[in-house]
């Protein structure tokens, strides 16, 4: 009698552990399912964002013409205006030769160095901006070091434009 109460006990036992491991088994697959229906959804979501985003290509090719067209317009704009004061002015009899700017001769003596001076600031700045962008900097600032080193040298170059064409008109004046 011992045997069959110890075998109906195991059996029981064997039942018992075969229903826990059956739960255990369908709660694991009930996680499972949970998280890829998760990370499919988050997925989504990210596909989402990425393609609401516009396209790095198209903004990159619209900029330029936006801006070219932008600046045509200005001067188009302004040159209409100029002209419309000198009309305004001849019709009422004035001179319109007032409106014309005096040439400064120190200008236009050094303007080759003028513009050596700034390409060559913002060519360093440019050059200094990516060595320290792929040496030192993060990536997400990058464009960030670029774009202001290249200012930076850019106003270098011009501040020592000053200082040299300077001291050239006061020995050419002495």
């Amino acid at each position: 009698m011992k045997t069959d109460s110890q075998t109906t006990s195991a059996q029981s036992n064997d039942t018992t552990s075969v229903s826990h491991s059956t739960q255990h088994d369908a709660q694991y697959q009930a996680f499972v399912l949970d998280s890829l229906r998760i990370e499919m959804k988050h997925d989504l979501e990210r596909t989402k964002v990425v393609n609401a985003a516009p396209d790095a290509g198209m903004v990159g090719v619209f900029v330029p013409i936006i801006a070219i067209i932008s600046v045509f317009l200005f001067l188009w704009r302004a040159s209409e205006n100029k002209r419309k004061v000198r009309v305004a002015m001849i019709e009422r009899g004035m001179d319109p030769s007032v409106l014309d700017e005096p040439h400064n001769e120190s200008s236009r003596k050094y303007g080759a160095l003028r513009w050596g001076m700034l390409l060559m600031g913002a060519g360093l700045g440019l050059l200094i901006g990516y060595t320290l962008d792929k040496l030192v900097i993060h990536e997400q600032y990058s464009y960030y070091v670029i774009f202001s080193c290249t200012l930076l040298f850019t106003g270098l170059g011009l501040i020592i434009y000053h200082s040299v064409a300077s001291k050239l008109e006061k020995e050419n004046n002495n």
